[in-house]
């Protein structure tokens, strides 16, 4: 990396944008935690095929819900971990 691509980064702004990935990841999984409870407690009225199809898919969707969150705690620690790099790189 040379120095001019270090000065090109806030590492201000780059850290917010951790912060963002992060509370994003927290966000998905806390209000799809919510949405499953919800939808367990709608399940327990609608009892036919449908409810079953539904609930499956739901569960499924969750699961992909689960793993974007993961994605978005595992790169918001990513850029945490440049913006390290380059304030050690700004403070050498």
């Amino acid at each position: 990396m040379s120095s001019n691509d270090a000065k090109v980064f806030s590492v201000g702004e780059l850290r917010d944008f951790a912060q963002y990935l992060n509370w994003l990841s927290n966000s998905m999984m806390d209000e799809f935690s919510k949405a499953t409870a919800r939808i367990a407690e709608v399940n327990d009225n609608w009892n036919d095929k449908e409810s079953e199809r539904f609930m499956l898919e739901f569960m499924e969707s969750v699961k992909q819900i689960n793993t974007l969150s993961e994605l978005m705690e595992a790169y918001s620690q990513y850029v945490n971990k440049k913006c390290d790099i380059l304030d050690l790189y700004h403070n050498s």
